[in-house]
């Protein structure tokens, strides 16, 4: 999207560049996050691919923005503890996952810490799920900005929090494609959130590197590994095959079985053919 957006429309991607640097300018640090160069499970990927995947990612980052990337979006939000511990190897401080990705429930209003392998940790921020499921699938909720602030956002704060005058979030993860494509003005809808509706009724938007600087994640939870946002049953969709997907499913274990097969097998004859040549074929695959 990045590469057609840099070709076809310049200056609607020069203006995602200049939104990150006047950020990073403004608070020290930027609001975009990374993402796995391609759209990966990750879980289901060898432990070099996940590697390259991350790597890739970030370094598709670095030549846009000007800047590492601290924060990285999994496709489907799909993870394993291997994968986490890989971003965190890279120098990724934080992503997002889906509430019911948590091994017991959570507050997604504030941030947690996820003990990984070795002493790393990786901070995690859980979306609101029904105010995210709402704004991607319901066209209602999104048709009038001011109601959905007063409306939607008021009544998602946690009642505890409000009346302390505690921090909290409320994090909205919705796909970029819904704004003026899939939904005709949903793109409108969104500036007058941002501009007027929101700061109307007392509500900050804030980036979630900024967020967690001012208020790091002061508690730890454990996670269900793997898992997605979109299969109830880990990462089965893309796998062995469940009720995720409408109708008989078996036959996706057979494919994910021909499809590992054959990457193995062309493995075999990159690190073959290509081992006459280069000294460690995989790092020169990664650079």
């Amino acid at each position: 999207m990045a590469t057609w957006l840099e070709k076809e429309h310049p200056d609607v991607y020069q203006r995602i560049i200049d939104a990150d640097r006047i950020h990073m300018e403004r608070y020290g640090v930027g609001n975009a996050l990374a993402q796995v160069y391609n759209h990966t499970i990750l879980p289901l990927a060898t432990t070099r691919d996940k590697h390259t995947q991350i790597a890739w990612g970030l370094q598709d980052f670095r030549h846009r923005y000007g800047h590492d990337a601290h924060g990285m979006w999994l496709s489907e939000t799909a993870m394993d503890l291997e994968s986490l511990d890989l971003l965190a190897q890279h120098g990724i401080t934080y992503t997002v996952l889906a509430p019911w990705q948590a091994a017991t429930p959570v507050d997604p209003s504030e941030p947690y810490l996820v003990r990984l392998f070795n002493g790393r940790s990786i901070t995690v921020f859980f979306y609101n799920a029904p105010l995210s499921g709402g704004v991607s699938f319901d066209w209602n909720t999104t048709s009038d900005a001011d109601l959905f602030a007063a409306s939607y956002l008021t009544g998602h704060l946690v009642a505890g929090k409000r009346d302390a005058a505690e921090a909290q979030l409320i994090l909205i993860a919705t796909d970029g494609e819904l704004y003026g494509h899939h939904k005709p003005w949903r793109d409108k809808f969104l500036t007058h959130l941002v501009k007027h509706g929101a700061p109307s009724y007392g509500f900050e938007i804030c980036t979630l590197e900024r967020y967690m600087r001012l208020h790091p994640a002061t508690r730890e939870v454990e996670l269900r590994a793997p898992s997605s946002w979109s299969c109830g049953h880990g990462v089965a969709r893309w796998s062995t095959g469940c009720e995720c997907t409408e109708g008989d499913s078996r036959w996706k274990g057979k494919l994910r079985n021909a499809l590992d097969k054959l990457a193995m097998r062309g493995d075999q004859l990159f690190e073959q053919y290509a081992g006459e040549t280069l000294n460690d074929p995989w790092a020169a695959r990664d650079a």
